[in-house]
């Protein structure tokens, strides 16, 4: 699934300036929090200021949001509800998320664009249900019903290999790929060119290169690279060729190129 009611595409994503955070109780005062409601909060305490869903995607027991708003003196409060239902339609189980945004004394009048996460531990999914290939969630606003996003959750695959653990963690140091072309994808940084492990049927695609690689993307080259793994926060950008493979998106903090 590319996208069913979606807006959000991975340029406009990457392009947000924005820094996202999961919620925390150490927050400065400029600083914006994203937290799960047990309750539908009171309508005399919320959305006061109007604000727009900009994206929503789901990402390994993650959700991540986009959340544009008139603001810029003050940190945000914004608060998700579930009621604990699940809707059927057609083959789709569909969790609803409402959002709301909590009162807030900011004066300012900046557009401001806050990229929030939230775990979705703090809602209790059962975990047959979450892992259910029928289940999407959709993300509501709670002022305005039609700014709504349809998502799956994406979930990296299981190492198949297992490699004794070795490919699950974080980082990772001195992996020799191969560039490799694929037409139907051009989520990451070198668009369609993505990287295959050797001896391995792990794909790793890159979504950023650090600062200081100068390398020109070619396909066909063999590269040892370091890197750590990360997710696009709008999982919509995961591309339906991926069905069936190993891929990890990653960012790359070391790169040489074989002789």
């Amino acid at each position: 699934m590319k996208r069913l009611m979606l807006i959000a595409a991975a340029a406009a994503l990457l392009g947000l300036a924005a820094c996202e955070k999961e919620s925390s109780t150490d927050l400065s005062p400029k600083e914006s929090s994203l937290k799960f409601s047990l309750t539908v909060p009171s309508s005399s305490t919320v959305n006061a200021t109007p604000f727009t869903i900009s994206y929503a995607g789901i990402s390994n027991e993650y959700l991540y949001l986009g959340l544009t708003y008139t603001g810029g003196e003050l940190g945000h409060k914004f608060s998700v509800t579930w009621d604990g239902t699940v809707t059927n339609k057609d083959e789709k189980k569909i969790i609803e998320l409402q959002i709301f945004h909590n009162n807030t004394t900011d004066n300012g009048t900046q557009q401001i664009t806050d990229s929030l996460s939230l775990s979705l531990k703090s809602l209790n999914i059962p975990a047959e249900l979450r892992t259910n290939e029928n289940l999407y969630y959709k993300v509501v606003n709670s002022t305005k019903p039609d700014n709504a996003f349809l998502v799956k959750e994406y979930i990296s695959p299981i190492n198949p290999n297992n490699d004794n653990g070795n490919n699950n963690t974080y980082s990772t140091t001195d992996v020799m790929v191969k560039v490799i072309q694929n037409d139907n994808c051009a989520a990451g940084t070198w668009n369609t060119l993505w990287l295959k492990e050797n001896n391995s049927e792990r794909y790793l695609l890159p979504l950023s290169v650090a600062d200081g690689i100068t390398y020109s993307a070619t396909a066909n080259d063999i590269l040892k690279i370091s890197f750590e793994r990360t997710h696009f926060a709008d999982s919509s950008s995961y591309c339906d060729s991926w069905a069936n493979k190993w891929v990890e998106v990653i960012n790359i903090t070391k790169l040489e190129k074989a002789e």
